[in-house]
């Protein structure tokens, strides 16, 4: 009986499109991790991926070229990160949004990333040095 089971177990599974079997969507802790390595690696198509529909980007193409132009003034302005000194999740403007901070190479204070996430989607991006942080929301 056991192996009918697997048999059908199996027939099923490879019946149900690939698209179906994907992992369920990444948590946002999980999606500003990722995000801030796929922009240190400079892989636009994966951030692409995960972006919301109602971003001000117009086209991947237009996406990717201000990912480039961002990672380029990072790279010249701090280098690269070398430590992660903290992750914190804050609202602003009503959203939630990744905020990163890191040790650069060739820059003596931390530098912070920001991620907008907006219903498991990246909405937004900036950075800043840390102490230049942006407002947050009053709690």
């Amino acid at each position: 009986m056991r192996p009918t089971l697997l048999a059908l177990a199996v027939t099923l599974l490879a019946a149900v499109p690939l698209s179906a079997q994907i992992a369920p969507p990444m948590d946002s802790l999980e999606l500003g991790r990722k995000a801030s390595d796929w922009f240190f690696h400079g892989q636009s198509d994966s951030l692409w991926a995960h972006v919301a529909d109602t971003t001000a980007w117009k086209s991947k193409a237009e996406f990717a070229d201000e990912l480039k132009s961002s990672l380029a003034q990072l790279v010249s302005r701090a280098g690269f990160e070398v430590k992660l000194l903290k992750e914190e999740f804050v609202k602003r403007h009503g959203q939630t949004q990744y905020w990163r901070t890191g040790q650069y190479t060739t820059f003596d204070d931390p530098v912070m990333i920001r991620w907008v996430i907006v219903g498991g989607r990246i909405a937004g991006f900036g950075m800043n040095p840390a102490d230049q942080a942006p407002a947050r929301d009053p709690s």
